[in-house]
């Protein structure tokens, strides 16, 4: 039983090689993840102590990260990445908490000494505690599931202390004292296996004390593997670690001719020979297990590659792969969409220019929508759980942005620089598009440099999209982005794109007037929110809209017509609309009667307009301008009120499900409240015109921990009023209103703030594959167990909390999608999750699932942001033998 038990525990480190960004580092909390969601289980069998077949359970994972959430640095309006080392990096590592680890032969980062290896901050500020100094070069970097970290390279002294070309380090930087292997020669690569041992490559004759020729395997604690000695010909530059165990291994010399595959216990592979005519610097496996390969190659696998080259699992060439750089290919990462990025010293990839660095699609075209042009060579790139890539080399420049030696670029790939887009007036409206761009809306007529009224989109670094100029005449006070890309626009306008639109209006994705659209209300809009079906909730002042008398509050079908069997028939405005997963409908206003009832400026709907008389009457308050629905069915409000529920509550409340005040809750602003954005750990920005909150002095920006009170590690500090946030996925927190300073920052209206806690977001899809071949213990069958197809969407830390989350699948790489279902959050420990179960995923072929979440943001939560992520995977067939596909049996061993 405790031999099953360990067996387990080896299987689970292994299943989570499939994350590229994560190839050697197993987090224990993504584990965690795992475990809570309950989706997998698998079990793996060993045979004569030589080769097995994993008994795997394979898993869709969409940008997984962990869900530590740790104070790293006050939130600052210099949200840019810009480390700025002084010579090449040559190695990075991702660590769970968001720091970035950089390697390589720098003395100097971010204007402070830093000798060859140090770790940055998510945010790319260094990390002043950790410096571990190493005397020469470091070339690899590699973070185990403890945290530790190892590092290879051609140093003698690490953290002032003798070691030998590789030392390892505790999170802390601190040199741990009880490794040391001490090599007679440098270390070029490093890979950790899923039991802890270490792979160790580069040009040493001896470590651990014994003769060992370029390759050996440590134990975790740094002695000798002495079952493990291959002996290469030749100097070893890359390993990679197989989902079976296998190890691939690259470099230069008469090493099999720079390419080779080991059994796991070290013994050569001789079914693998792909025969590389030059040097192998980079191999990565895909989730397919195909295996990329960059170098110095002209040929490879029976066929002419040059530099980079796809494999089939067998060593055979790729046939329909050929990307053709004219460079050396020095590293890959494979983003979660199946996309691959290169990089190196390549001018040209597929006969276009591209500098340092492309991106790929999965059929090895290039993507040319995707041209970081760096000015020098890129060694190493890593994408974060966010999607943004995070690249190390000799360039100065990169992204359109000076960068030195390493930068973040964008998923579009721009450089991450600090957002500044200058309004010349108030923003009241704020949406983010799946695609990284943001809408604004508000009273100004100039916004990055250029004229654009009340109206306009900003890409991903905050710079103008030039391409986009909507011109309303009119405020704008609420952005609702489709699903189709198409956005439907809010406010007090009465013409836009040189065409009336009476207050309500929507907008292709280039930002021309959809003609087909025109409801015209009379009177001002303040709130949008999109049903599932597509139609759409339209709040305000107006008392006419689609032609018909409709007061204040509205419901159009999808083509904009209005939807005639919906008329709660408010009193006065209703300013903010929030839809419950049961199809109800939260609104919040000034007024004191809807649905033929008394209700003082909040109110449930049922679906059909009536009022539900079971939500309580919020006796008491005067007017409600925001709310924001938690996971387990409370409401957060805030306002102008100073009473709700019959007891003293100042501008911000929480009620319960059923509409009675929760009255653990009473952070005590005192003013007004606009806007409200939920973070996936349930913590709560603010935003409004108060300068106190929760008994401390927050000047119109703050931080509620998930009790109501004040987190006291965010404190941005605004001049003047917070209208409207935006959370985006990697946790940064748009902030527009009517300020000119935020963050420590001078910013015109319209800011990003960093964020001190981590986004984290997990995408798991079920499948199962329980295909033993002669298993250990089997005998003639082997017991197993299958869950229910489901996926899951798992968010915590800074990530926004989604109100709903479609999940949708496509089988031709993108081109078209079909719906999954969508899922609504449920509270997990430290955040929540949206689960859909009963779902059908094709086996035996790549995949693509995409995840879109909306959630509310702006003035009066009256806008909606989509977020996308997308993950490809390869999924294969349980097996069938003599069995039924059961939950759980037993199957015949063939």
């Amino acid at each position: 039983m405790k031999k099953r038990q360990q067996i387990k525990q080896i299987l689970w480190k292994s299943l989570f090689l499939v994350l590229s960004v994560w190839k050697t580092q197993k987090d224990k909390t993504t584990k965690k993840i795992f475990k809570e969601s309950k989706q997998t289980e698998i079990r793996h069998e060993k045979h004569n102590g030589c080769m097995w077949r994993a008994v795997r359970t394979m898993s869709v994972v969409l940008l997984c990260v962990c869900g530590l959430e740790i104070s790293i640095f006050a939130q600052s309006a210099s949200d840019g990445f810009n480390p700025n080392a002084n010579d090449w990096v040559n190695a990075l590592a991702l660590q769970s908490d968001g720091k970035v680890l950089i390697g390589g032969w720098f003395t100097q980062v971010s204007g402070q000494s830093r000798n060859r290896i140090a770790r940055l901050n998510s945010d790319g500020t260094l990390d002043m505690s950790f410096n571990p100094n190493a005397n020469n070069p470091v070339y690899a970097i590699a973070v185990q599931s403890d945290g530790k970290i190892l590092v290879g390279g051609y140093f003698t002294s690490v953290g002032g202390q003798t070691r030998n070309y590789i030392a390892r380090l505790n999170p802390d930087g601190t040199l741990d004292t009880s490794f040391n292997p001490s090599a007679n020669n440098y270390i070029y690569a490093l890979a950790v296996q899923s039991d802890g041992k270490i792979v160790v490559g580069g040009q040493f004759t001896q470590i651990g004390g014994q003769p060992r020729n370029r390759i050996a395997r440590l134990n975790s604690d740094g002695t000798l593997d002495t079952s493990f000695n291959p002996g290469a010909g030749g100097i070893v530059y890359a390993l990679a670690v197989q989902f079976d165990g296998k190890i691939l291994v690259g470099g230069g010399g008469q090493m099999l001719a720079a390419i080779a595959r080991l059994n796991p216990d070290g013994t050569f592979d001789t079914s693998f020979n792909p025969g590389a005519n030059n040097n192998v610097y980079a191999i990565t496996v895909q989730s397919d297990g195909k295996i990329l390969v960059g170098g110095d190659f002209s040929f490879i696998g029976g066929q002419t590659r040059n530099r980079v080259a796809r494999l089939n699992p067998d060593g055979t060439a790729d046939t329909s792969f050929d990307p053709n750089a004219n460079g050396t290919a020095y590293g890959f990462a494979i983003q979660s969409d199946g996309k691959i990025l290169v990089s190196g010293a390549f001018t040209q990839v597929s006969g276009q220019t591209r500098t340092g660095i492309a991106r790929l699609n999965t059929n090895g075209v290039l993507d040319t929508n995707f041209n970081p042009n760096a000015n020098n060579t890129v060694y190493k790139l890593a994408v974060q759980p966010d999607g943004k890539i995070v690249v190390g080399g000799f360039f100065t420049g990169i992204g359109g942005q000076p960068r030195n030696r390493v930068a973040r670029l964008n998923s579009d790939g721009i450089a991450d620089t600090n957002f500044d887009p200058n309004a010349n007036n108030w923003v009241y409206a704020l949406a983010s598009q799946p695609d990284g761009k943001i809408l604004v809306g508000g009273t100004f007529t100039q916004i990055g440099g250029q004229t654009r009224n009340r109206i306009a989109r900003l890409n991903s670094d905050g710079t103008l999209d030039a391409s986009f100029n909507p011109n309303a005449n009119g405020n704008v006070r609420a952005l609702v982005v489709q699903p189709d890309g198409k956005i439907v626009v809010g406010g007090e306008f009465t013409q836009i794109n040189g065409q009336t639109r009476g207050a309500i209006a929507r907008l292709n994705p280039d930002g021309t007037l959809d003609t087909s659209f025109n409801p015209g209300a009379n009177n001002l809009v303040y709130g949008l929110a999109l049903q599932s079906d597509g139609k759409i909730l339209v709040g305000g002042t107006f008392t006419s809209i689609g032609g018909q008398t409709r007061n204040r509050i509205a419901r159009l079908n999808p083509d904009g017509t209005l939807d005639a069997s919906f008329n709660p028939n408010a009193n006065s405005a209703v300013e903010v609309i929030a839809l419950q997963p049961d199809g109800k409908i939260l609104v919040g206003g000034a007024f004191t009667f809807i649905g033929g009832q008394v209700r003082r400026a909040a109110a449930r709907l049922n679906s059909d307009g009536t009022l539900d008389t079971t939500f309580t009457d919020p006796n008491g308050v005067i007017s409600i301008e925001v709310l924001a629905l938690q996971p387990d069915g409370k409401i957060v409000v805030g306002g102008g009120f100073t009473q709700i529920g019959g007891q003293i509550r100042n501008r911000l409340a929480r009620l319960n499900s059923d509409g009675t005040l929760d009255t653990s809750f009473d952070p005590n602003a005192d003013g007004f409240v606009y806007a409200l954005a939920l973070q996936s750990d349930g913590k709560i920005v603010v935003g409004g015109a108060f300068t106190s909150i929760g008994g401390q002095t927050r000047n119109f920006i703050a931080r509620l921990n998930v009790d109501g009170t004040v987190d006291t590690s965010f404190n941005p500090n605004a001049n003047d009023q917070v209208f409207a946030l935006a959370l985006q996925s990697d946790g940064k927190i748009v902030v527009g209103g009517r300020f000119t300073q935020i963050g420590g920052q001078v910013r015109s209206r319209i800011a990003r703030l960093t964020n001190d806690t981590i986004a984290s977001s997990l995408l798991n899809g079920s499948l199962y594959v329980v295909r033993p071949i002669h298993p250990f213990a089997c005998k003639k069958t082997c017991v197993f167990r299958v869950f229910a197809p489901s996926v899951v969407l798992v968010r915590r830390g800074s990530a926004p909390m989604f109100s709903r989350v479609v999940f949708e699948l496509s089988t031709d790489g993108g081109a078209t999608y079909s719906t999954l279902g969508e899922a609504y959050p449920s509270p997990i420990a430290g955040g929540v999750q949206y689960l859909l179960t009963g779902i059908t995923l094709p086996s035996n072929q790549n995949i693509l699932i995409r995840a879109r979440g909306f959630y509310p943001s702006g003035t009066y939560n009256g806008s909606q942001s989509i977020e996308e992520q997308l993950k490809l995977e390869f999924l294969v067939d349980p097996p069938q033998e003599n069995a039924d596909f059961v939950t759980e049996g037993k199957v015949q061993v063939p």
